[in-house]
């Protein structure tokens, strides 16, 4: 992979300047060359190019209503004969409220929630796809061109896109329960046109697009090119989406009835994502005593876990690189102290970390690792279809979708453990004992900081596709004659596909690299293994120096080699993360799938068109091959801890040649329209999805399904003022099953710890034998197997969308959503139920006479009691509770007017109004350490946040323009987010007393301006 450095901050001028030199000599050379469009004389043939019923034309949308998908039924569809929930964002009204890409789009959607609208957690947002959620569930599925994608999304290549609700059998057998979020891409069309848009912003963002569409042969041959370069910022300092592409289309008709096209699109992002979190406090407790520093010259032993109100004890001896000094330098710190925040003070009820909401301390606006994390995506698309018309009434289309992509994450502080604020309280440099005291005193004393462990990830996935589909309509007055029409009109839409998925991703942590000068013969004396540690300055302190977000150890990038030389021995070394040549820390990770699908899709227009009855038959034959282990085996791969060796990287792994697990899965889908009134439409709507298997284990060794959904739709649509507004209400409940959730692994953790004692190296003396289990942690990576849950949701959409004149447009949208916890990592009780008996006979020895751990002086018994049995009442407790962060209202409204005559004209003015209702910040049914009943009554859980309201307003100016003789075109916009700088924090979280605790900023005000010529 290529690893570029992000470009220098410029101001909006600047920004202006630099893409205008960019592309404007270009774009003006091709605007000499292209004649007008008025004088392209193969327009036509373009419409009957988009006659098809799998391409819809962007002449079939007017303003913001659009009156056709192919998101219903594969088909092209009016959308008042769909009865699945189905919203088109058409391409006026995405320019208009100036998304850019699918997050900015949703948020003026019914149902589906944007990253920001309660989604991103305080370790969240370093991936390069943050699409948001669908009816409150999980992540939607995420297509281009109905092939599901694994590549952030950007709209300077797209034409619409399609919010297809809930389950979706017909569209994506595969996919995930909310619904589907389907780009249509910008095809190559038989005229000659071509733009340039340069546009700026507030929080110093820059982007530019030149989109160039020439006919090389009318009527034959055109080609498209668009080309995007960006950096766009986020409202805290350092949060950075640095994005160049490039996206070609081919359009070719050989024979009237036959059309290719194909696209391909080269992808390379650079993020810097801040969290939306602030900051967790471990620290206000140590100021509000004055600061007092911690005489640390022999050591912590004199702290008193559990009783002192200030500090506790660093325990931890891994060396830590230290920095945000004048000199990095490495030493471990265990035997000082550490500042306690007020979750952790003698007698505190709520146990959890809150936010730091003290701007005297740390400014609650402010990400302190930011510029310490970035994320780097390079990925490739390439896309084909061959169209051809057997009869007036039967279209065929072989389609094919390759797409590839390689990231990697992570930096010296990209985990949530990074955003904690802790104050180094100790007097003298760490190393001191009653028989050697400490006294070399320690330069940063009172400064404030923040430390982790330097993590990354890699991952690589890759997708093809190929598929055939067929479309034929029989008008049984056409064909039978009009004593026949009482049997109606009927489409059909047969598909077959065979897809390819493969996936592998492995961790990696910061370790020396090869022998060391910590090391003892041939063995390593000390953890190869690091931590690392900031120091930010504070504005209360005298000499705050403005130093309070963490950046790349000097010198050295996020990533590493890191070259340092040991005090002890004056001998050099280096760390490396990514690069390490002695291998990987973490066991690598990955699946293989293969499915072949077999779909029908059967509409039928009967009774003069006013029942419309449509029926999906799926079948996915799914198989799974998981990643081969012995090609990374360690040199004693049970053996734990960090000494026993290193892993190979994932590029030298394999899959085994037969599947580990086989699937068949049959999903219908049933719909029916009625038009009692040519104006009035009733509809209902059923339908189920999975997606494709994780390549993971239950705790019965079993290969887990994939998420599976079911729900339905019904409701009515009204047409009015001749078609001109489109008003739909919907009424839905889904279901879903066997979701992984990443949080929610606590009883395969706490079940590995014991197991590792009762079977693995860490056996202790005297334990006879113990009956195996079909969870492995010994013989398997603990990360292979997964806890699921299950959930349900109901609620209602309401759209509507208008052009209510030629020249003013209204989209408006209300939203409920109520989510609901079926069950959690129900599988791993009943396991643990199961296992219990072994685990009490412990090997002969009884549990109560066992530790837990060579580490732990806890017993089995103990541990048992203490973390096991607490997590599955936990878990238990939180059955029928409603989903933590939830917002159950939400509406949406944005309009926009355009004026035509006297000296307005060419002037458009619009705005929207975004409201979020009162927000779920309970606790989740999570107990208090050591309670066997909750604080608050479960079934009643969440404590209402205020609802938000946010403004935005577009102002825009056209007009055309003469360069020589060509006829160029030139627009102006300016967009407005959050006019009332809405800068305040959100409620995330109560405590157990119902107190609001944890907040997430929200985006303050956004000042974007847009300049398009076209040509």
């Amino acid at each position: 992979m290529k690893h570029r450095s992000f470009l220098p901050r410029r101001s909006f001028a600047s920004a202006v300047v630099r893409i205008g030199s960019a592309f404007s000599s270009a774009a003006f050379a091709v605007a000499q060359s292209v004649p007008p469009p008025a004088a392209d004389p193969a327009r036509a043939a373009q419409e009957v190019i988009e006659l098809s019923p799998f391409v819809i034309s962007s002449s079939e949308e007017v303003g913001y209503v659009a009156t056709s998908s192919l998101a219903g039924s594969r088909m092209k569809t009016e959308l008042k004969d769909i009865a699945s929930q189905v919203d088109v964002l058409t391409p006026e009204f995405l320019a208009d409220i100036g998304a850019q890409n699918i997050a900015e789009a949703v948020v003026y959607s019914s149902n589906f929630g944007a990253p920001n609208d309660q989604n991103i957690g305080p370790n969240d947002g370093i991936g390069g796809r943050l699409e948001g959620r669908a009816r409150g569930m999980d992540q939607a599925t995420v297509s281009s061109d109905f092939f599901p994608t694994n590549l952030p999304t950007d709209f300077y290549n797209v034409e619409r896109l399609n919010l297809a609700y809930g389950a979706q059998s017909i569209l994506f057998g595969l996919g995930n329960a909310g619904g589907v979020l389907d780009t249509a891409t910008k095809r190559a069309q038989f005229r000659n046109f071509g733009s340039v848009q340069l546009r700026a912003d507030s929080w110093e963002s820059w982007r530019g697009i030149l989109d160039v569409n020439r006919q090389i042969v009318p009527g034959r041959l055109a080609l498209r090119v668009v080309g995007l370069e960006a950096d766009d910022r986020q409202f805290t300092e350092g949060g950075s989406k640095r994005q160049e592409r490039i996206y070609g289309a081919l359009t070719f008709q050989p024979f009237k009835a036959t059309t290719v096209r194909a696209t391909y699109e080269n992808v390379d992002q650079r993020l810097q994502s801040a969290t939306n979190y602030v900051s967790y406090d471990f620290v206000t407790p140590w100021f509000a005593a004055g600061r007092p520093l911690f005489d640390n010259s022999r050591g912590n032993g004199s702290i008193v876990a559990g009783t002192n109100p200030l500090f506790s004890r660093n325990t931890n001896a891994l060396r830590t690189i230290v920095y945000g000094t004048e000199t990095p330098f490495v030493q471990p710190w265990n035997g000082s102290a550490l500042t306690l925040g007020p979750h952790q003070v003698p007698g505190i009820v709520d146990p959890r970390r809150g936010s730091l909401l003290d701007n005297a301390i740390y400014p609650f606006d402010t990400d302190p690792r930011v510029r310490a994390r970035r994320n780097e995506i390079e990925g490739r698309i390439a896309r084909a279809f061959i169209e051809h018309r057997l009869t007036p009434d039967l279209y065929i289309e072989l389609g094919a979708n390759f797409e590839r992509r390689n990231e990697r994450g992570g930096g010296t502080f990209d985990n949530g453990e990074s955003i904690e604020i802790r104050a180094d309280p100790n007097r003298y440099l760490p190393g001191g004992t009653a028989a050697r005291p400490q006294t070399e005193l320690n330069p940063n004393a009172g400064r404030l900081y923040i430390e982790s462990f330097p993590h990354g990830a890699r991952s690589f996935d890759e997708t093809r596709e190929v598929r055939l589909t067929a479309a034929y309509e029989l008008d049984a007055a056409k064909k039978l004659g009009a004593a026949r029409s009482w049997l109606g009109r009927h489409r059909f839409a047969l598909l077959w596909s065979q897809r390819q998925d493969i996936s592998r991703s492995q961790e990696e942590r910061a370790m020396v690299v090869g022998d060391t000068p910590f090391t003892t013969g041939d063995k390593l004396h000390n953890s190869r293994l690091l931590r690392v540690r900031y120091y930010l300055d504070s504005p209360s302190d005298a000499n705050d120096r403005g130093n309070r977000q963490a950046g790349a150890v000097p010198g050295s990038g996020l990533y590493g080699p890191w070259s340092f030389t040991d005090a002890a021995t004056n001998t050099p070394y280096q760390v490396a993360m990514f690069d390490n040549p002695d291998g990987h820390f973490y066991v690598p990770v990955g699946a293989k799938l293969k499915d072949e699908t077999q779909m029908i899709g059967w509409q039928s227009y009967l009774l003069k068109e006013r029942v419309v009855g449509f029926v999906g038959l799926r079948r996915d034959d799914v198989r799974t091959y998981a990643l081969m282990l012995e090609d990374v085996a360690r040199q004693d791969y049970r053996t734990p801890g960090d000494r026993a060796g290193l892993y190979r990287g994932y590029e030298a792994t394999r899959f085994g040649s037969t599947p580990d697990a086989q699937a068949a899965t049959v999903m219908r889908t049933y719909g029916v329209v009625v038009h009692p009134l040519r104006w009035v439409s009733l509809f209902y709507n059923t339908s189920e999805n999975t997606s494709l298997p994780p390549g993971k284990l239950d705790p019965f060794g079993a290969q887990l399904p994939g998420v599976s959904s079911n729900g339905y739709d019904w409701g009515a649509r009204f047409s009015l003022l001749r078609d001109r507004v489109s008003l739909r209400l919907n009424v839905y409940t889904d279901n879903q099953t066997d979701f992984w959730s990443n949080p929610f692994q606590g009883l395969r953790d706490r079940g590995a710890v014991i197991e590792n004692r009762l079977r693995g190296d860490d056996r202790p003396p005297g334990i006879g034998p113990v009956e195996p289990s079909t969870f492995d942690p010994i013989a398997i990576p603990v990360s292979q197997y997964r806890s699921v849950a299950e959930k349900s949701t109901e609620g209602m959409d309401a759209v509507l969308v208008a052009n209510l004149t030629s020249q003013w447009d209204l989209r408006l949208t209300v939203g409920k959503q109520k989510n609901l916890l079926v069950s959690r990592s129900k599988a791993w009780i009943e396991w643990i139920s199961q296992r219990l008996p072994v685990w009490r006979d412990a090997g002969g020895l009884g549990w109560e006479n066992v530790a837990v751990s060579s580490s732990d002086s806890r017993t089995i018994e103990q541990y048992y009691n203490q973390s096991v049995l607490t997590e599955i009442t936990s878990l238990q407790l939180a059955t029928g509770t409603q989903r933590f962060r939830q917002r159950e209202w939400r509406a949406n409204m944005f309009t926009n007017y355009r004026f035509e005559g006297g000296w307005r004209k060419g002037l458009s003015l619009g705005g929207g109004v975004r409201w979020w209702g009162p927000g779920n910040t309970g606790n989740g049914g999570q107990l208090v350490p050591g309670l066997t009943t909750p604080i608050v009554d479960t079934k009643v859980l969440h404590r209402d946040a205020r609802s938000q309201t946010f403004v935005d307003l577009v102002a825009a100016y056209r007009r055309p323009l003469k360069l020589g003789s060509h006829k160029l075109g030139w627009r102006v916009q300016v967009n407005v987010r959050n006019v009332f700088n809405y800068d305040e924090l959100e409620v995330a979280r109560s405590d157990y007393e119902g107190r609001p605790y944890e907040f997430l900023r929200v985006s303050p005000r956004q000042v974007s301006i847009t300049t398009t010529v076209t040509f």
